[in-house]
């Protein structure tokens, strides 16, 4: 699961094959959901994933 994050965050899979991932599922079958199934998916996602995994980078400058 870290290597399947570590790959998100470093832009080499996209939201959609992450969940995928995490759902053990191939990535297609989310792609061909219903918007509704897909949605309610992506919430589940950003439930899973920590916050600071979102957060935007805070400029030291």
């Amino acid at each position: 699961m870290l290597q399947d994050i570590d790959d998100w965050s470093n832009a080499v899979i996209s939201n959609r094959e992450l969940l995928a991932r995490l759902c053990d599922l191939p990535a297609a079958v989310l792609k061909k959901l219903a918007w509704d199934d897909a949605e309610a998916l992506m919430e589940i996602f950003h439930q899973v994933v920590p916050e600071f995994v979102f957060a935007t980078p805070k400029d030291d400058a």
